[in-house]
């Protein structure tokens, strides 16, 4: 599962009870949001999820991209891309900083859905 690392900023956390396990780190889309957990969060148990307004060092895929370009999450690559993939890879946020093809990691400004 990806891991995402808190840079910097102080992110709007929503009140999230999963289904399944989420592990520390973890990127969750929920219908058209991509989310993030600070801290693992139990099955069936209540916790908490960033959905936005702070930024993230997270995977990436091949893809380039310019400072402030909009970046995806591919849930099935876990792994943020330039692609929306016919809307198929949610929209995460921006990127802070350019990044190469060769860059396995990425860091973005994680954006509420909008």
């Amino acid at each position: 599962m990806a891991i995402a690392k808190l840079q910097s900023g102080e992110p709007i956390v929503l009140d999230h009870t999963p289904s399944a396990d989420v592990a520390a780190g973890a990127v969750v889309v929920i219908g058209n949001d991509v989310r993030i957990a600070h801290h693992s969060i139990a099955a069936n148990q209540p916790g908490a999820l960033s959905a936005g307004g702070a930024v993230y060092t997270v995977p990436k895929d091949t893809s380039t991209f310019a400072d402030g370009a909009i970046v995806y999450w591919d849930e099935s690559e876990q792994k943020a891309s330039s692609s929306s993939d016919s809307n198929a890879n949610k929209r995460m946020g921006t990127s802070v900083g350019a990044y190469a093809t060769g860059a396995t990691t990425m860091n973005v400004l994680h954006l509420a859905n909008t």
